[in-house]
């Protein structure tokens, strides 16, 4: 499989992973092509712009997330390697946007 099947492959995975919470959520490939070219893969995400990226190494996280669209979306990043898992990579302040979402509606 090539990097570009392993990449679409990971991000049908996320959509359908996601679906429970947002249901009309899709690749940009398939909905948004401006925002494909933005680095956003996934739209219908509510206030998230979403990046997945299926990669060992050579990956910028700063980068990724500096070069996404910024606008009042929070953009977070779903970095995949083997055997390592994914992690959820965002800057410290839409993080306390997060958190800042969650006391307002009394979660946390």
């Amino acid at each position: 499989m090539n990097v570009k099947q392993k990449g679409n492959r990971f991000e049908q995975l996320v959509a359908r992973m996601l679906r429970k919470y947002f249901p009309d959520v899709a690749t940009s490939r398939e909905r948004n092509k401006w925002l494909d070219s933005q680095g956003v893969d996934l739209v219908n995400t509510g206030c998230f712009y979403i990046q997945c990226k299926h990669v060992e190494r050579g990956l910028d996280p700063h980068k990724v997330l500096e070069d996404m669209p910024q606008s009042n979306k929070l953009n977070v990043l779903l970095w995949k390697r083997n055997r390592k898992g994914t992690l959820v990579v965002m800057n410290m302040e839409d993080a306390m946007e997060v958190v800042r979402m969650l006391r307002r509606e009394k979660i946390i």
